[in-house]
């Protein structure tokens, strides 16, 4: 008896998905059939494999056949989901008012922008493999999406080639999303997406050394920034502008533009962003399996733009440590001094970033030389105390770096008449350059290994020691006349 029931309770329950199935719409169905498909990176080919063709699930996919339940059955197996999972509602789980208030192809638009913006997230993350795949299983649903989200796509499809340094593929790219930016009514989201337009223009430019129109681009796209509310969206597109200008004014010679660019900054958020958009990701996930659209893509989007501000902001410091470097190299030490402080203030502002405590050092260092430069003992001694104690808590040191400190440890120790302990930092450079030097060919490397046979020479020559100082003078000398 117990057996005819459960047998009876299969059958039922079998009879209720066939129904369930019978009255599936096919696209919605094959929507998320390829959806699963693609979130697992597995090809039509590979899913089918000793099941049916992939001619036949291309057109389960495409909405144009409906599969038997045996197949669709199999195809949940091996997409390790339920069945129940296709034939769900296509109204929002658990939120009655949307399921009376949405129809059905609003909702296939939402499942659809909800993937264009997990490609944006993934672009942000650098998942190249997983843009692609939101670029291929968008494209042929393009007609469907409203002109804002078709220009998102085409910036997301030239932002991608950008990112793999493919500057044709970008601009062809953006050349499809230009015609619909521009058919937009001027309005916040058509300055938006002009500012985004222009700086993808931009970035493409300068991947083929043309910096002058880059530099045209990215000032029409902070000209189209400042029409949209001061918002995260806002911040985001403006700093990735000003970044990249600064960056091409560097390019073209002209760091006091690029430091006047790289000040216009705004204030950057003291958060822990990439738990933030972790967790932000995480949520619009969960949200999307839940058929929760609307929600989820909020969700998604925030972190694709918390992500974007992590990104940015690490663009930043290494654009503001090349800016102090060209300055002081320059001497213009006021000028090298606002853009090390600057670069400082930026990598001590996010101490949850693996990438903070050697870009605090190289800063700290950076206005150790500063303060050489200017005839500065007091802040010498000041920044010498930082970047020691900077020094002592990283936990990796890369030899290069390393003897970098020791080198301008010595140099500030040498200034400050701390002769021995200067003596004893210079060789510890040593110790570290002439192996890592020996058979390579590293510009470089061996400038810094010549200037601390110079120093250390000079250093020895006030100390008597004046064959080891030929020595070491020598060796600078031939060095820098390689």
């Amino acid at each position: 008896m117990a057996l005819d029931q459960t047998a009876l309770a299969m059958s039922s329950g079998n009879m209720t998905q066939q129904q369930q199935l019978k009255n599936m719409d096919l696209e919605l169905l094959g929507e998320r059939i390829r959806q699963a498909r693609t979130d697992q990176k597995i090809s039509q080919r590979d899913l089918c494999k000793g099941l049916f063709t992939s001619a036949y699930l291309s057109y389960v996919e495409l909405g144009k056949t409906r599969p038997t339940l045996a197949n669709l059955e199999r195809l949940a197996e091996r997409l390790h989901k339920p069945a129940e999972y296709f034939l769900r509602p296509s109204g929002m789980i658990n939120t009655p008012k949307t399921q009376s208030g949405l129809e059905r192809e609003q909702l296939r638009n939402l499942e659809l922008q909800n993937q264009l913006t997990q490609g944006q997230v993934a672009l942000e993350g650098n998942d190249f493999g997983q843009v692609e795949t939101v670029l291929g299983a968008l494209r042929p649903y393009l007609s469907r999406l409203p002109g804002p989200d078709q220009a998102q796509f085409y910036l997301l499809e030239g932002g991608f080639y950008n990112a793999l340094n493919e500057p044709g593929e970008a601009a062809a790219a953006l050349d499809n999303a230009q015609p619909l930016v521009e058919g937009l009514s001027h309005s916040e989201p058509q300055h938006y997406l002009q500012a985004q337009l222009e700086l993808e223009k931009g970035i493409s430019l300068a991947r083929q050394d043309q910096t002058l129109k880059a530099l045209d681009h990215f000032h029409r796209g902070l000209a189209s920034a400042r029409g949209i509310a001061k918002t995260a969206d806002k911040n985001r597109v403006y700093r990735k502008l000003l970044t990249e200008t600064s960056r091409g004014f560097l390019g073209i010679g002209d760091p006091d533009k690029a430091l006047e660019y790289s000040q216009q900054l705004l204030e950057l958020p003291e958060e822990s962003l990439n738990e933030k958009a972790a967790s932000l990701f995480k949520e619009g996930l969960r949200l999307a399996e839940l058929g929760d659209y609307q929600q989820s893509s909020f969700y998604i989007g925030r972190s694709a733009q918390v992500w974007q501000d992590r990104k940015e902001i690490t663009a930043l410091q290494e654009l503001t440590l090349e800016n102090a470097q060209i300055y002081l190299q320059a001497k213009k030490y006021p000028q090298a001094q606002k853009a090390a402080q600057l670069a400082y203030r930026l990598h001590t502002g996010y101490p949850e970033d693996k990438y903070a405590k050697p870009g605090e050092l190289k800063a700290l260092l950076l206005l150790v030389q500063v303060g050489l430069g200017m005839e500065e003992p007091g802040a010498v001694k000041n920044y010498l105390e930082q970047a020691e104690q900077s020094f002592q808590q990283l936990e990796e040191k890369e030899p290069v770096e390393e003897a970098r400190f020791y080198h301008v440890a010595a140099n500030a120790n040498n200034r400050l008449g701390n002769s021995e302990v200067a003596g004893q930092y210079y060789q510890r450079a040593l110790d570290i350059l002439e192996p890592l030097i020996a058979g390579k060919n590293q510009a470089p490397d061996r400038a810094m290994l010549a200037d601390v046979y110079y120093n250390y020479s000079q250093l020895l020559k006030r100390h008597d020691s004046s064959a080891k100082a030929l020595e070491y003078l020598d060796k600078a000398f031939r060095l820098r006349s390689r």
